[in-house]
């Protein structure tokens, strides 16, 4: 996988359930997730860059309910990837991605040790 792919490569799978991806879309400074504070882009957390992140739209259907709704930030600079999962039973979790929900099995829950919640 070369660089550029990788930069925009994306988990296939959230908690064993397929995710449908939307298009990245450039972040403005007034988006509130990733870096952002109530005085603007603080820049990336993982390296610091000031160039402001990605993001993308993703769904889950989950079976019932509405299902999950992700948003996706990554900086552009390292890669550094956190994800916003949105469901009518969560308030709203940020979840720091790693190699691992890359797989073919995707990305699961933190009990299950793949990728990081934060608090």
């Amino acid at each position: 996988m070369t660089l550029s792919e990788e930069r925009f490569a994306l988990p296939i799978a959230w908690d064993g359930h397929p995710i449908v991806w939307g298009d990245w879309e450039s972040v403005s400074d007034l988006t509130w997730c990733g870096g952002v504070t109530a005085h603007g882009w603080r820049g990336c957390r993982h390296c610091h860059a000031r160039a402001l992140p990605r993001s993308i739209l993703g769904h889950v259907d989950v079976g019932i309910g509405p299902g999950i709704n992700l948003s996706l930030f990554r900086c552009m600079t390292c890669g550094y990837s956190t994800v916003l999962e949105m469901s009518e039973f969560t308030d709203g979790r940020e979840w720091v991605l790693d190699s691992s929900d890359y797989g073919l099995e995707g990305s699961w829950n933190v009990e299950l040790e793949q990728g990081e919640l934060v608090l």
